[in-house]
Formats: C-alpha cells, sequence, structure tokens
C-alpha cells in the first residue's frame, strides 16, 4: 500500500494533533472529514501526517528529511507551503510565528528568547535565504523517484515566489498550485471580525475540506492543474464566534 506524505503548517496538521485549537471538541465526522484524510481513505494510502502549526519551511525540510528514507515508489506528498519567512529559532519551539511564541510559549523558552525571536524576524530576515533553502527543499523532493508531490501556497508571497521560480522548468515531479490556502480561509467570512483562535481544522470549513479533496484527486489521476482560486465557497460563516458544535452540524448536513 502506498503513503500520502503531508508536511507544511496549521493548514496541513491533523485536528488530533494540534495542542492549542481545542479539536478534541469536534466530533469525529469533522476530524474525519479533513482534506488530507479523505485523499489517503479514497485513494487507499496510509497517511503519515507531519503538519504543524505556526512550523516553518526549516521544520518542514527537518521533518523530510525524518520520513524521506521511508518513501517509496507511487507515493504522494502534498505540502501547505507556508509563509518563508517563518523561521525555526528554537529548538525545543517549532512554532515559528513571533505572535504564537508570545501567545503560546513552549515549556522551556525565556523571555528574553521570545523577545530575541521578535528582533529576528523585524531586523534579521532576508528573502534570499530563504528562497535558497527552498530550492534545495524542492530539489530533494524532485529528486525521489517515481513520487510526485504537489504545493498548496498558503500565501499571496509564496505563491508568487513559486510562480517566479517557473517549477516547471526545473522540476518535474513537483506542481504548485495557483493561488493561496488562506485567501479560500479568510473568504470564508462574511464578517471582517475574524477571530485569532480558529476552531476550524485547517482554517476551512468542510465544504472546502471536499473542494480542496477533489481538486487533489484530479491532480493524481490525470495531471490536472490545481487552482485554489476558483470553485470554493465563500462568505459561509456569518457569524465569527463560530462553534465547533456548529462545525460538527455543519459536516453532519453535507458528510
Amino acid at each position: 500500500m502506498n503513503t500520502l506524505w503531508v508536511l507544511g503548517d496549521s493548514f496541513s496538521e491533523d485536528a488530533t494533533t494540534t495542542g492549542y485549537h481545542q479539536h478534541s471538541q469536534l466530533n469525529n465526522n469533522v476530524i474525519e472529514h479533513q482534506w488530507h484524510r479523505l485523499v489517503a481513505k479514497e485513494l487507499n494510502m496510509n497517511l503519515v501526517n507531519c503538519g504543524l502549526s505556526g512550523s516553518g519551511l526549516d521544520y518542514m525540510y527537518t521533518a523530510f528529511y525524518k520520513i524521506r528514507p521511508q518513501i517509496r515508489e507511487g507515493d504522494i506528498v502534498v505540502i501547505s507551503m507556508t509563509d518563508l519567512a517563518r523561521t525555526w529559532l528554537f529548538e525545543n519551539a517549532r512554532n515559528s510565528v513571533p505572535r504564537m511564541l508570545e501567545d503560546f510559549p513552549e515549556p522551556g523558552l525565556t523571555k528574553q528568547q521570545i523577545e530575541a525571536g521578535k528582533m529576528f524576524y523585524i531586523h534579521l530576515q532576508h528573502e534570499k535565504g530563504r528562497v535558497a533553502l527552498l530550492k534545495c527543499f524542492l530539489w530533494s523532493l524532485d529528486y525521489l523517484t517515481n513520487v510526485r508531490s504537489l504545493l498548496l501556497p498558503v500565501t499571496d508571497y509564496t505563491g508568487w515566489i513559486l510562480e517566479k521560480l517557473h517549477l516547471s522548468n526545473e522540476f518535474s515531479n513537483i506542481h504548485s498550485a495557483r493561488g493561496n490556502l488562506h485567501e479560500i480561509s479568510s473568504g470564508e467570512y462574511n464578517t471582517k471580525d475574524i477571530p485569532w483562535l480558529d476552531p476550524r481544522p485547517n482554517h476551512l470549513m468542510p465544504k472546502n475540506h471536499m473542494v480542496l479533496y477533489q481538486k487533489i484527486l484530479k491532480w493524481y489521476h490525470d495531471g490536472s492543474s490545481v487552482d485554489l482560486r476558483l470553485d470554493f465557497h465563500r462568505g459561509i460563516i456569518t457569524n465569527h464566534q463560530t462553534t465547533f458544535l456548529q462545525l460538527s452540524q455543519e459536516q453532519e448536513s453535507h458528510g
């Protein structure tokens, strides 16, 4: 049996492993209808999900090298390619977002480390270094024999960088989707008051998990381009106080 390998940030992380979203309040219907679980089930593949909320490119690359010896011919890799500015600063804190380092500090981090992390993002980031690391990651992915990889840009900036790299000219086994996941996620709200703590697994309502799943299946079966700008549901959340119960009920009515 082949395997679906998933890497990325909170747009990929499985709800059962999320530490700070309290997804334990979701029922099994919602958990089982995450896009990655749907894809693995439909393709009769094992699922190994290495996604981690708040993680960046360095953490993904490290996670990839740990699983790389296990990836076999015929497997597929799907990555929610996060903001390139996210950097794995502290070994004991894989979370790479300054605000999350402060609001959700991992054990062992001092106030001085958190402040240093924030200053790093302000004063020490540069695009060329991050793009070089991205290309190393992509070369490593493309080197896998008969393994196809799909990149799902999380932000508009990441999508722009990937488009600028002209992947199809250099990498034969990697496809990058057009558009980005953040626009799908924010587009679900019919309100400007979007909560910081998001109860939606992978920041998507069940309807859009289904659309993403269908697009990934089509890419797998016939090599179709994945366009994240089309077909997704917008304005479906009218109250920013979306609850886990509402998510469960919405899934039950469509699942």
